[in-house]
């Protein structure tokens, strides 16, 4: 289910199209996914009894509009959002919020219920200090609650407050910024550099969902894991929101920049009550939804 920043780019088929006499461009695709178990990642899971923990994971991917191909990712600020949550049963486990590479505030990419969450090394090149970590809002839009992970400082829902306000989180600079160092400048402690294009992971997190919890007139919920558009960081020169990528080895920068889609997960909770048997199996099929596209 994408989401394009390119107003005129629509998905047809699974495929990027885009309108003739539009200039087309790369495109990075953001996915979300989840996981029982840390080991298979998928986009939809359902929940049908107890207390459940949840781990979610963002990787982005490289589609070329020209045969192209990138030495890696420089950079790309997003803010994960969860729709439908409940502040009274469910709960963030903590990750690693402060700190770069060199001081905590990456993780490796391990398998397991037990692996370290956090942004993955070597994309915490940069990051928040101890006074605006990473931090886990709750907050109401279009009459549901969310809960939307940013620094702690940008407290407004992205694209909310005036263009005055530091915290009014309409350029996105204060969401979970993914960076790693360019290929000349990585030093022989840091981490390597990662030239992978494809489904490259940058950020994993866990939920605790109680299924006790019923939000729909069933008694079930649909928690929608996803990026507002409005949260990708901006293009400086230009204003579009972006991610960037370097070109080449001699690229610091990251020249090659790419308009967002997002792709989101979800997670489908079914109270366990024979009296909702039907209830359960129409949410089901609506789990399968993870699969759907939006342009």
């Amino acid at each position: 289910m994408f989401r394009s920043l390119t107003a005129s780019a629509i998905c047809v088929s699974g495929s990027l199209f885009v309108a003739p006499g539009v200039f087309a461009a790369d495109t990075t695709v953001l996915t979300f996914q989840v996981s029982l178990d840390g080991v298979a990642w998928v986009p939809s899971v359902v929940l049908d009894s107890g207390v459940r923990t949840v781990q979610v994971r963002a990787t982005a991917s490289f589609a070329p509009d020209v045969a192209s191909r990138p030495l890696g990712l420089a950079n790309l600020n997003f803010q994960p959002t969860i729709s439908n949550w409940s502040p009274l049963h469910d709960s963030l486990m903590g990750f690693a919020s402060v700190g770069t590479n060199q001081t905590g505030g990456g993780v490796r990419d391990l398998p397991g219920m037990n692996a370290p969450l956090g942004r993955i090394m070597p994309f915490a090149n940069t990051g928040p200090t101890a006074s605006d970590p990473y931090h886990g809002h709750e907050q109401m839009m279009g009459g549901m609650r969310h809960l939307r992970l940013a620094r702690t400082s940008t407290s407004n829902w992205p694209g909310d407050g005036p263009a005055t306000n530091a915290s009014n989180n309409s350029n996105g600079s204060g969401g979970i910024a993914i960076s790693q160092k360019s290929w000349a400048n990585v030093a022989a402690n840091d981490p390597l550099f990662v030239g992978q294009i494809q489904d490259v992971v940058l950020f994993k997190f866990a939920l605790v969902i109680d299924t006790a919890a019923g939000g729909g007139s069933g008694g079930g919920r649909v928690l929608d894991i996803d990026a507002p558009l409005e949260s990708i960081g901006r293009d400086w020169q230009t204003g579009v929101r972006v991610a960037r990528w370097f070109s080449n080895v001699t690229d610091n920068v990251g020249q090659t920049r790419t308009h967002v889609q997002v792709q989101a997960a979800e997670i489908v909770v079914v109270p366990a009550s024979p009296g909702l048997a039907i209830v359960a199996g129409g949410l089901m099929a609506w789990g399968m939804r993870g699969t759907r596209r939006r342009a």
